[in-house]
């Protein structure tokens, strides 16, 4: 086959990869039965009585029948602090996901698996997978790279690039996903809040994003770039917005005052509950 004929052979086999990928994810959905519930129990914006902020993230995921924590922060003891103060119960955790291999998101894990009866099966990026077999050696590992279920409608977005001190990141984000569309939840965005949004409409083209939620990873970001990044998420269909974490006091305010009564405070201790025909915020529960 010589070269002019195998560039169309090839465009046509990775669109018919794409499409299958798309056939696939959708048949892997099933109707969302039953509330999901998203508890920030680890974050350095917002108050809440009992718990202590540090920098970093965690969120407690609760879809129904399973509970699923999202990052561990950056200090184990807060971390520990937060989930008593909140009733929560690691021992029925039945899966971890690190977003990405920073400190401020990874700290807390020995800790929860010292905690957790079962040893939740810890979900990583494929980039840092064995790094983080040969650390936790008693953990049941799994790499992440393309978009897969991690349980219900809950979907990691697989391994997506950044960068960070001017080399690559690797990070993966969450899906929860709803009849009517999905929630996106994110750790810091190293790859950028648009390129995950662009990669959850490729994904799940039927489903709009109701809500994009977490770091922005914006605090250095200039206001002028900010406000585009604000613009593009509009022009992608993005309905609400939570941004928290590293997206900086300044993003965070420029973001509330460019989506009004379309954005969300989702800060420590704040709770989400994600129903088909509505996204509920529930403050210090």
């Amino acid at each position: 086959m010589d070269r002019r004929s195998f560039l169309p052979t090839l465009a046509f086999a990775s669109g018919y990869l794409l499409i299958a990928s798309h056939l696939k994810i959708q048949a892997g959905m099933k109707p969302m039965n039953h509330p999901m519930r998203i508890r920030m129990i680890y974050n350095n914006t917002g108050e809440c009585p009992g718990m202590e902020n540090g920098w970093g993230l965690a969120a407690w995921i609760e879809t129904g029948t399973e509970s699923i924590l999202f990052d561990t922060g950056g200090d184990a003891g807060i971390l520990m602090k937060n989930i008593r103060t909140a009733n929560l119960d690691p021992k029925t955790l039945s899966g971890v996901i690190i977003s990405h291999d920073h400190w401020d998101h990874k700290n807390g894990l020995a800790s929860i698996l010292d905690s957790a009866q079962n040893k939740p099966r810890t979900y990583v990026v494929s980039d840092v997978a064995d790094s983080y077999r040969e650390d936790y050696p008693e953990a049941t590992i799994t790499g992440v790279d393309e978009a897969v279920e991690i349980t219900g409608n809950l979907w990691s977005t697989g391994q997506i690039e950044g960068s960070y001190r001017l080399g690559s990141l690797w990070e993966q984000s969450l899906f929860l996903l709803q009849d009517n569309g999905m929630v996106i939840l994110t750790g810091c965005s190293h790859p950028g809040i648009t390129t995950i949004a662009e990669k959850a409409k490729n994904l799940f083209p039927s489903h709009p994003i109701r809500l994009v939620a977490g770091g922005f990873h914006l605090k250095s970001t200039r206001e002028k770039e900010v406000l585009r990044i604000s613009g593009h998420l509009k022009e992608l269909g993005v309905e609400k917005v939570a941004p928290s974490h590293c997206t900086g006091k300044r993003a965070i305010e420029l973001f509330r005052s460019e989506w009004t009564d379309r954005f969300v405070a989702f800060d420590l201790g704040d709770t989400l509950e994600i129903h088909n025909e509505r996204i509920m915020r529930v403050a210090d529960q």
